[in-house]
């Protein structure tokens, strides 16, 4: 019966030192982690071309990508929210003036700003909408 125990053991650590260090599961999710912000990277680049920026909400399950163009005549920023689990776009829009980030772990705030913008006005009348990223709905403000 020893035997058969010690031979049992002995088998165990054979297949466990044999197997790559690489398949371990935090190496793992490690890995993944990296491939979900290439994917990203390389569909932003295909996208908006080199400027731009991505930022993970806090729960890490979604990306919000963004890229503000600017010419002579305005300055728009493009963007769109990638959910990781599903692998795709679930929301993109443009916004000709404005601002876009996180405020809360599954909402995103989209501020539009009408017309000619003054630096510093504190009643500049704003729109746009919250965006709960996880139910989809749109919070008009």
């Amino acid at each position: 019966m020893k035997a058969i125990v010690l031979y049992l053991f002995f088998v165990q650590f054979l297949i466990n030192s044999c197997v790559p260090p690489s398949c371990s599961k935090s190496a793992q999710s490690a890995h993944t982690q990296i491939n979900y912000y290439l994917m990203v990277s390389e569909l932003a680049k295909e996208k908006y071309g080199d400027t731009f920026t991505i930022q993970e909400n806090e729960t890490k399950e979604f990306y919000l990508v963004s890229s503000r163009s600017k010419s002579p005549s305005e300055t728009s920023i493009k963007f769109f929210i990638y959910e990781k689990e599903k692998q795709l776009i679930i929301h993109e829009d443009l916004i000709t003036l404005g601002s876009v980030k996180w405020t809360e772990r599954y909402k995103i705030d989209i501020q539009k700003f009408p017309g000619a913008v003054k630096l510093n006005d504190q009643n500049m009348d704003k729109h746009g909408y919250l965006l709960n990223v996880k139910t989809g709905e749109k919070i008009k403000k």
